[in-house]
């Protein structure tokens, strides 16, 4: 079974959990390396809504009719219609209307359930899975979209979707076995950060709470819930939802994938092939790791000053083309303290700087926050692909 696989069920959405200051400042360092110098990248928190942006609708489920306009630019994803406008078309009628940066105070009221007390999910709800999630310590997840009826995803940059105004995307975290939290994100606006970001922690009552502070050992677990204030540390600006993109739904699994949202229409610029990740099952196994797990904060707009670039674009059709290939093997760490080793050393994984980082928790870790428990697995992805690399 590949790494991607095996999984699955514990994976991408990457709210941070609660870490102490100072491995927040280690975010700013790079997977093998850290001579990155903070998080200037992440701008802003949710934003509000810039001229000409849907009017604000409440928390739940009433439909908003709108005129089913067509077009929309770039970044509001081919025209939202909960405007009320009267474009071509004819009417429409969305599910959920679009929210503001005041969530609901419960997850019953954000729009995801049609009966929370029966685990039912709204008929407008998408499920997806990511095909390299996101290691969040074992975790099992869940994960939904709400797609604004008669709106489209603006794939003109198939490597950076814009998502219709509108949209909520949802998260559940279950650890050993005990439902903790679900993390929502949603599009206020046609702004770069016009997104909104919220954590409900799950209690006795069958709901759950909407809590900015953030919450350790969550529900008796060792899961800890992370506070809002986190959140852009990994949704940046450039990419604000994560795991739902071309390449992560380039797969066979349960749910949405880009041959389905092809098919359906959703996509500005269908394609329904997606994005394969060069090399054989081994190297993509890596290449994906890297890209889920450390890509968000290591490329050219993250985190600022750092030179490894793990991120995977579809521009990269051969593993020597891939940024994370250029910059990272046969490449000196600059600031890590492993005795002049290299970020990856082909031939020899124990000697790269990034096998050590990742097999390691407390100082120099990578992911250097949202994880207690090295991911085992993904260490021997890594570790194998690196040792098939040629020395040189």
């Amino acid at each position: 079974m590949s790494l991607s696989s095996a999984r699955n069920s514990s994976s991408s959405w990457t709210f941070v959990t609660l870490v102490s200051a100072s491995l927040v400042a280690a975010s700013a360092a790079a997977c093998g390396d850290d001579d990155g110098t903070g998080g200037a990248g992440a701008t802003g928190g949710s934003g509000g809504a810039e001229a000409g942006a849907p009017p604000v609708g409440g928390a739940g489920g009433q439909p908003t009719t709108g005129g089913g306009g067509q077009g929309g630019d770039a970044n509001g994803g081919g025209g939202n219609t909960t405007d009320g406008g009267g474009g071509e078309g004819g009417g429409c009628v969305t599910s959920l209307p679009v929210l503001g940066n005041d969530l609901p105070a419960l997850l019953s009221e954000t729009g995801l359930y049609a009966d929370i007390d029966t685990d039912t999910v709204a008929d407008y709800v998408r499920a997806f899975e990511p095909k390299y999630p996101l290691w969040s310590d074992g975790a099992e997840k869940r994960r939904w979209i709400y797609i604004p009826e008669c709106s489209q995803i603006d794939t003109t940059d198939m490597d950076t979707w814009q998502l219709p105004v509108g949209t909520r995307v949802w998260k559940e975290f279950t650890r050993d076995g005990i439902r903790v939290e679900t993390r929502i994100i949603t599009r206020t606006g046609p702004g770069d950060i016009d997104y909104e970001f919220g954590t409900y922690v799950w209690d006795d009552s069958g709901d759950a709470v909407l809590t900015d502070e953030g919450l350790e050992n969550a529900n008796g677990t060792e899961h800890d819930v992370p506070p809002k204030t986190l959140c852009t540390t990994c949704h940046r600006t450039q990419w604000r939802i994560l795991g739902f993109s071309a390449l992560q739904l380039t797969h066979n699994l349960p749910g949405e994938t880009i041959a389905s949202l092809s098919d359906e229409g959703l996509l500005t610029v269908p394609n329904p092939d997606g994005i394969v990740v060069p090399g054989d099952e081994a190297t993509q196994a890596a290449l994906g790791y890297m890209h889920g797990n450390c890509g968000n904060c290591h490329y050219a707009a993250g985190i600022p000053n750092i030179s490894m670039h793990l991120r995977l674009l579809s521009t990269m059709t051969s593993v020597e083309t891939t940024e994370t290939y250029v910059t990272a093997v046969n490449q000196p760490t600059t600031m890590f303290p492993c005795n002049g080793c290299d970020r990856i050393e082909p031939g020899n994984a124990a000697a790269s700087a990034v096998i050590q980082r990742m097999g390691v928790r407390g100082a120099g870790q990578m992911p250097p926050i949202a994880t207690e428990l090295v991911d085992d697995p993904a260490v021997t992805a890594v570790t194998n692909w690196i040792n098939s690399l040629p020395a040189q």
